[in-house]
């Protein structure tokens, strides 16, 4: 995503790597609410949870099947919606 927007943008972002250990050992030594945040942090930036799953068809649908009629966007849709207008609506 941050690759995305760069590319988008034609400007580079700060990045500030943190390894995994020290992730765990800052969640660790956290409190509530920070511990919180940190523990989503490393769920979806370390461990690539919520990305690129299959939905069991005998479990779960898809959103864009349960509901037809609603008009998604995608990130990239949303990056272009920002660097034309300078928000994003919600469609």
């Amino acid at each position: 995503m941050f690759e995305l927007w760069e590319m988008k943008s034609g400007k580079t972002l700060e990045k500030t790597y943190i390894p995994e250990l020290e992730l765990l050992e800052m969640i660790k030594n956290s409190t509530i609410p920070d511990n919180i945040f940190l523990s989503v942090c490393y769920s979806v930036a370390i461990k690539g949870d919520y990305m690129n799953y299959d939905i069991d068809p005998g479990t779960g649908v898809d959103a864009s099947k349960r509901y037809p009629r609603v008009k998604y966007t995608s990130v990239e849709g949303y990056f272009d919606q920002v660097l034309l207008t300078g928000t994003a609506s919600s469609a």
